[in-house]
């Protein structure tokens, strides 16, 4: 028989008994489902099924091993229950409020129509291009081909993807930061409206989060020590944001070689030799990924007048629409670069937010505010920290250089959905300093 006292706590039986009342919802939905006859929500059902399942396995044989685990894995599941919410919401806001037309029913159509292609014996020209939208179109067809198409099956996988990308990210922050205060930055990885919303919609930020999350993770490692398990985070992790988007891997691979530079070199004869290569290494490939990201988004001229332009245009094509930013032109000052810092970070204010996306996002930023004050001290400590932490300064690097590009942005709808790429770099100076423990009666 089972006795409440097999569970370690209360909460263990909270999670267990929510786990079982969410499968009989969904087991009871299914059955109106396939009453129905509409074989692609069925499949959609099933599909979050095995996945919430998957995810009890894979995150307990994850944590079981870590010394907060029994809190990390709760605070997974938690994050898993929310995204899961977050579909739920993308979905009706696709179809009761946009009336359908979203880039994620788009990647379902084309992917739906390839994997028919590819079972019907055929590849055809659809299946040309590898990176970007096209991307995300060949990524959707193959794992329709498996599966079957579903937009809800999609939108849950790229959810639960994205969550992967969440839990590298705090790996990252573990290995980099290990007396940092790791519960607050799993609170705030794994609970933050931008990093639950914007990666559980089958699109190109679910996908960006996973690669980016892993290239953070290798590269926390190899700027402590060179191993092969970095390597092949960082290059895998690289490899997936170059086939997304770019331009973001372009940011971080430059952010890695600025922070690579700092990292110190045992003095000796070879001392020379091995930081003069490893600047030549780092070097060449974030100048690479650079190239590549230029010839994606057609900027043909790397020069500071050719970057220039390029803003310029950027800022002129994203000034449409009831979000539309006035701005003041590119950054060239101090003044003007902070001005796009504080869009980037926190608008629109709520003054400015006239629909229910519009205001989450509001909300955020002043959430965001009220974060930088209440952890200033932490941020101060990652300041004085920096000129000696290689990873710090790499987060400084990215954020810095996201937020130069990314001003160039004009609409708010646009800069709310692209926040989530720079957060977790920020979270890593918000929890830098670690938690004071309150002293306990037999410390004393």
């Amino acid at each position: 028989m089972l006795h409440l006292r097999t569970f370690r706590d209360r909460s263990d039986l909270a999670l267990v008994l929510g786990t079982l009342v969410f499968l009989a919802a969904l087991a009871l939905l299914l059955g109106n489902i396939v009453a129905g006859q509409d074989i692609e929500g069925a499949r959609g059902v099933v599909l979050t099924v095995v996945i919430i399942l998957a995810s009890l396995i894979v995150f307990h044989m994850i944590t079981r091993d870590e010394a907060d685990g029994q809190f990390l894995f709760r605070l997974l599941m938690t994050s898993l229950v929310l995204k899961l919410g977050a579909v739920a919401f993308r979905l009706w806001l696709i179809f009761d409020q946009y009336g359908g037309s979203a880039d994620a029913v788009g990647y379902h159509n084309w992917g739906a129509r390839m994997a028919a292609a590819v079972l019907a014996g055929g590849l055809g020209e659809e299946l040309s291009g590898s990176q970007g939208t096209q991307m995300v179109r060949v990524l959707t067809a193959i794992f329709y081909y498996v599966t079957g198409p579903t937009l809800l099956g999609s939108f849950v996988m790229w959810a639960w993807l994205g969550l992967l990308g969440m839990l590298f990210f705090y790996r990252a922050f573990v290995t980099a930061v290990p007396n940092g205060n790791r519960r607050l930055f799993a609170y705030l990885i794994f609970l933050y409206p931008s990093m639950i919303l914007w990666t559980s919609s089958l699109g190109k930020d679910a996908l960006v989060s996973f690669g980016l999350g892993m290239l953070t993770y290798g590269a926390a490692r190899l700027l402590r020590k060179i191993d092969v398990k970095g390597i092949a985070l960082a290059g895998f992790g690289m490899l997936a944001v170059i086939a997304i988007r770019p331009h973001i891997a372009a940011i971080a691979g430059v952010a890695i070689a600025v922070g690579a530079l700092m990292r110190p070199v045992r003095a000796g004869m070879l001392t020379p030799v091995l930081k003069a290569g490893g600047i030549l290494i780092f070097g060449a490939l974030a100048a690479l990924v650079v190239t590549t990201s230029a010839s994606y988004i057609n900027l043909e001229d790397l020069s500071a007048e050719g970057v220039t332009g390029f803003i310029e245009e950027r800022q002129e094509a994203t000034a449409r629409g009831g979000a539309m930013i006035e701005r003041g032109g590119v950054p060239t000052n101090p003044l003007t670069f902070l001005d796009g810092v504080v869009t980037v970070l926190f608008r629109p204010y709520v003054w400015e937010a006239h629909n229910m996306v519009a205001r989450i996002a509001a909300v955020e930023g002043l959430l965001l505010m009220i974060l930088l004050v209440a952890r200033r001290k932490s941020i101060m400590a990652a300041w004085r920290a920096t000129p000696r932490d290689t990873f710090l300064v790499m987060t400084m690097a990215y954020a810095l250089m996201f937020a130069f590009f990314f001003s160039a942005i004009s609409n708010f709808g646009i800069i709310a959905r692209q926040r989530h790429q720079l957060l977790p770099f920020l979270f890593v100076w918000l929890a830098f300093l670690p938690a004071i423990r309150a002293p306990r009666p037999e410390d004393s």
